[in-house]
């Protein structure tokens, strides 16, 4: 047990278009930030907008910690200004959303690692590399040809891509970039024709490194937010094809299929490690990764986001006690409809499910030494607090049926701060909601 109270700050990006107010005492060093998800019908660029906002919220918040030289305790050295390794960020799920907060903290200055295995093949100096392999061994692809061109191997503006374009609307692009006579264009063609020759006679590894070192690119990734694990990551790359070649498989096309097969089947490739205990840097990590670890300061991001039911979804559920829980269709009529069994079997897998993220939320919660900030962002907060209120007062407590009710670590922190009212948890867990229109304002 920890000795010492620690601060939570809990903070909510509201995401809907009301004015607010903010629940925060303004003599308290501690708040709560929870944004929440957007609802289920709204549309996909809106959620993406989201995840990118609440990004660089928490990318400012790391940026305020480390100039206001925020004091962390030190069993060395006492108490010392809070370093870049002393903050982690926990996300409950960390694929497809933890290159985002990198990509925000970086921009900052701030050096990050994400420990996102799963994100290699997504990353940009991979995909770069994947999309000049594919238009070498097939230029009739207009998407991994435009990625090509966009990226510094090409160096096309977005201008130069739709006057080339418009000198052939009908066919592909390639045939459209072989009608356009500039001396960009045919720089460009030169090197995928010489880049073309060279793969008839080097292996494939060797010839992976000789298009790193005719483009140039893996001195322009070093240059790049966290350079080192992206020469790694290209380094790596470079390894696989060698391994790929040893093992009787040969070709450029062969090599193609083997990777495009591991993004359908939503596998993934390892990526580069080159991050130590010691290094200083922001860590972004799943939170069950963290288990056993501790931080000085932990923020805890995306509790708005909905737990993963899709599960209770599928057309036959199975459970080791209970059994087979099918849907029942009627071909003759056209309907189909959950069985007793099914829907047995979706209340107990649900409640497993529930208590699996109330574990989850735990490990998340005690990873704190010193400081825990918890972001998130929710549609009218609120409506939802007010809600809440009603519940626990027609419950009378916060019961396990009241708790199932909710989906979101929010709900639950939520849950907790009504039914303990705010001046009883002064100094102990403080919340703040924050416009998101403020937000979007003050990045502008």
């Amino acid at each position: 047990m920890k000795n010492h109270k620690i601060s939570n700050d809990i903070e909510i990006i509201d995401t809907s278009d009301e004015d607010k107010d903010i629940w925060k005492d303004e003599n308290s060093e501690q708040s709560v930030y929870i944004p929440s998800e957007e609802d289920s019908n709204d549309v996909e660029q809106e959620r993406i907008e989201d995840v990118v906002l609440e990004a660089r919220f928490v990318a400012k918040k790391i940026k305020e910690l480390i100039d206001s030289k925020y004091q962390v305790i030190d069993k060395k050295e006492g108490k010392r200004n809070i370093r870049y390794k002393d903050i982690a960020i926990l996300l409950r799920s960390i694929t497809g959303i933890a290159n985002v907060y990198e990509k925000e903290i970086s921009m900052l200055g701030i050096p990050v690692y994400s420990d996102s295995s799963g994100e290699y093949l997504q990353s940009i100096e991979i995909e770069t590399i994947m999309s000049l392999l594919r238009i070498i061994n097939n230029p009739m692809q207009d998407i991994p040809l435009v990625t090509v061109m966009r990226s510094p191997i090409g160096n096309f503006t977005d201008n130069e891509l739709i006057e080339i374009r418009l000198n052939d609307r009908n066919s592909n692009f390639y045939e459209a970039l072989m009608k356009t006579d500039t001396p960009k264009v045919k720089k460009f063609l030169q090197l995928l024709e010489e880049l073309r020759n060279d793969e008839q006679y080097m292996a494939l590894d060797e010839w992976i490194w000789n298009i790193y070192t005719k483009t140039g690119y893996m001195n322009y990734v070093s240059l790049m937010p966290n350079g080192n694990l992206r020469v790694s990551n290209l380094k790596m790359l470079f390894e696989r094809a060698k391994q790929y070649e040893s093992a009787s498989f040969k070709g450029l096309f062969n090599f193609i299929n083997f990777i495009d097969k591991i993004k359908f089947n939503s596998e993934d490739l390892t990526s580069a490690k080159i991050i130590g205990e010691n290094e200083d840097v922001v860590r972004i990590m799943s939170i069950h990764k963290s288990k056993g670890l501790e931080f000085p300061v932990v923020i805890l991001a995306g509790v708005g986001k909905q737990f993963n039911m899709q599960d209770l979804n599928e057309k036959i559920l199975l459970d080791q006690d209970l059994g087979l829980g099918p849907q029942y269709i009627d071909s003759e009529r056209h309907i189909e409809f959950k069985t007793l069994a099914k829907k047995a079997l979706a209340i107990k897998a649900k409640r497993e499910a529930v208590s699996e993220e109330m574990r989850v939320l735990y490990v998340a919660l005690t990873r704190a030494k010193e400081k825990l900030i918890i972001t998130g962002m929710q549609k009218n907060v609120n409506k939802a607090l007010t809600e809440k209120q009603e519940m626990i007062d027609l419950y009378g407590d916060i019961s396990p049926m009241l708790v199932g009710k909710y989906s979101t670590y929010l709900d639950w922190l939520e849950l907790i701060y009504q039914k303990e009212s705010a001046e009883k948890l002064s100094g102990i867990m403080d919340l703040q909601v924050i416009e998101k229109q403020s937000l979007l304002k003050s990045a502008e």
